[in-house]
């Protein structure tokens, strides 16, 4: 008798046949798995038991595969610049935190005025991006899909 053949399972690809919202969804998808991990700076791409704000991008985007930088500040070179009056699912949106011009935090637009990223205090998370903490620190976005 043949042994029966396995199959591996092949990562979740991203491609432009859906169209950018099926993209979008699969990407949130991907994000998603994450949620509740915690937050460490620094944080390596390899380990996916705590995340900063770029590894946690860095790690969706891969696994959707989309190579991106490390950094935020490089993330944000990264891609198609959008106007923040067009977000779409799956921008990513580069934030200010401190107010000292730099880029220092990302995270992916998941529609509604909403993100899921890797937050100091609640690890990976849903924040609103209009609220009073992340809407004055919101630069700009970029899309990559």
């Amino acid at each position: 008798k043949q042994a029966a053949s396995v199959k591996k399972a092949s990562p979740v690809r991203i491609t432009s046949k859906g169209g950018q919202s099926n993209s979008a969804d699969r990407l949130i998808t991907i994000a998603n798995q994450y949620l509740g991990v915690s937050y460490k700076y620094g944080s390596s791409t390899s380990n996916h038991s705590s995340f900063d704000c770029s590894s946690f991008t860095y790690t969706v985007f891969k696994q959707a595969g989309i190579t991106l930088p490390r950094t935020s500040s490089s993330q944000a070179n990264a891609g198609v610049p959008v106007s923040l009056s067009r977000l779409q699912k799956g921008d990513l949106v580069f934030f200010d935190t401190d107010f000292n011009g730099t880029i220092n935090h990302v995270g992916i637009y998941t529609g509604g005025g909403r993100m899921i990223n890797a937050s100091s205090s609640k690890g990976i998370s849903y924040a609103n991006i209009d609220r009073h903490y992340w809407s004055p620190r919101l630069v700009k976005a970029a899309r990559l899909l």
